[in-house]
């Protein structure tokens, strides 16, 4: 019979040696889940197959394996975590889907395997952002076409009230302009300021997209909140082209804002002298006052709030030869010679009011 304390002994170092194989067997256990991570994110779709053949447990992370995969763009990946259950609308840890993650990196491959496998391309961000904002805002255009095609809803306003078509309007990509409207975009649809597309075109100065969207018969008399149409925006351009597109659709020349300002106001204030010529021309009228009494001739002569004399002399020669009323007085009492009174360096725009005064 062996000695007692040999036989404690004996226990112990069993003991031991097997508590060092349940670390050792643990510490297995907890490095299958970070090697089937690393393997995914090596693009290494025979190894995640192993592993998840040999490791039924890894069946949990699948939802997140899959995002990281579409996130890095691997398809084959993606395309066996789908094979596996994956749902494809499963969100990682930092809530983020697989489809979502795909587009805001344009992963075209993923993005339709995604979709072949029911990801939901009508989903909805918690800001409003619509995967079509988000692929509109890369420039984006074949994912856009992708989405597009696959039902993504053309019509639904995001967090500031902006439709796709206002996003594609403001990257200034006619393209993506071009894929929305034929697939049913709203181009008389209105963001929170109740600003159109055809609106956002002209303040950005795409005469291309202005004039494709009047042939898509955009309404080109639509007020925004502030009651300003695409004339008032097209008065500040320093080109005709784009006054000329809206004038050949109807738009109005004597419509005023909240303010009473007309678009000759815009244009007499901004120095324009051939959009105030040609509006003029199509019948503005010169004397039209705003809601501070003040005519075109008063902006002329004041540009105090552009700080800027360019432009100046040019309309105010053709609002003088047009028999604009140099005695005519704003609420205040001003006559548009005043607001030149105190301005030492506009000498020549004071000539143009006395060789006026001396010739009639």
């Amino acid at each position: 019979m062996a000695h007692p304390h040999l036989q404690k002994l004996a226990f112990q170092a069993a003991t031991h040696i097997a508590e060092q194989g349940y670390t050792a067997y643990k510490k297995h256990q907890q490095s299958v889940p970070v090697q089937f991570m690393k393997a995914v994110e090596a693009d290494n779709a025979y190894l995640v197959g192993q592993l998840l053949n040999e490791n039924p447990s890894l069946i949990g992370q699948i939802g997140e394996a899959l995002c990281k995969a579409a996130k890095a763009g691997h398809e084959d990946i993606v395309r066996l975590m789908l094979d596996k259950g994956a749902s494809p609308s499963i969100p990682n840890t930092a809530g983020e889907d697989a489809l979502y993650l795909a587009v805001i990196r344009g992963h075209q491959g993923v993005i339709r395997c995604l979709i072949d496998n029911n990801a939901n391309v009508k989903d909805k961000r918690r800001s409003g952002t619509t995967l079509l904002h988000l692929a509109i805002e890369r420039n984006d255009r074949s994912v856009v076409k992708l989405l597009v095609d696959h039902g993504a809803p053309v019509n639904v306003a995001d967090g500031e009230g902006k439709h796709p078509l206002h996003r594609a309007v403001d990257s200034r990509d006619s393209d993506i302009v071009i894929i929305l409207v034929e697939n049913g975009a709203d181009v008389a649809g209105k963001d929170r300021k109740s600003k159109t597309p055809l609106y956002r075109a002209v303040v950005r100065d795409n005469q291309s997209v202005v004039e494709y969207l009047l042939g898509n018969n955009a309404p080109v008399n639509e007020p925004t909140r502030e009651g300003r149409t695409p004339l008032h925006e097209a008065a500040k351009l320093p080109s005709l082209q784009i006054t000329l597109l809206l004038l050949s659709k109807g738009a109005d020349v004597s419509v005023r804002d909240q303010n009473g300002l007309t678009p000759l106001h815009v244009a007499a204030a901004f120095g324009i002298e051939s959009v105030l010529q040609l509006l003029l021309d199509r019948g503005a009228e010169i004397e039209a006052k705003d809601q501070r009494g003040r005519t075109a001739l008063h902006y002329a002569a004041d540009r105090s709030f552009l700080q800027s004399s360019v432009g100046q002399e040019g309309v105010l020669r053709v609002l003088l030869r047009y028999k604009a009323d140099v005695n005519a007085r704003d609420n205040s009492g001003k006559t548009p010679l005043q607001f030149l009174s105190g301005i030492k360096s506009r000498g020549g725009a004071k000539k143009l009011f006395a060789e006026h005064t001396m010739n009639n």
